[in-house]
């Protein structure tokens, strides 16, 4: 939710290989976008990024992306209102 409206983020489809850990890279990226002053749905939109490209390669922690990766692949990630 963001000044009052709610959105819902879906990921692009990938080629899943690991999923463990994806919620706590998600949550881990959220809090530190958010931290470093992005928008509510900008750092939604970045955790999900983070989180998806997590799930393509094995390694829990060790396989977490880069930045730069995450910023590329943000523009995959779509967006909408719920209400």
């Amino acid at each position: 939710i963001e000044k009052g409206v709610i959105y819902n983020c879906k990921p692009s489809k990938v080629k899943v290989v690991e999923t463990n850990l994806a919620g706590d890279v998600f949550h881990g990226a959220f809090a530190a976008f958010i931290h470093k002053k992005y928008s509510i749905m900008e750092s939604m939109k970045l955790a999900t990024a983070t989180a998806t490209l997590k799930c393509t390669k094995n390694g829990g922690i060790y396989s977490l992306p880069s930045y730069s990766s995450i910023k590329k692949f943000v523009k995959n990630i779509n967006v909408r209102k719920i209400n």
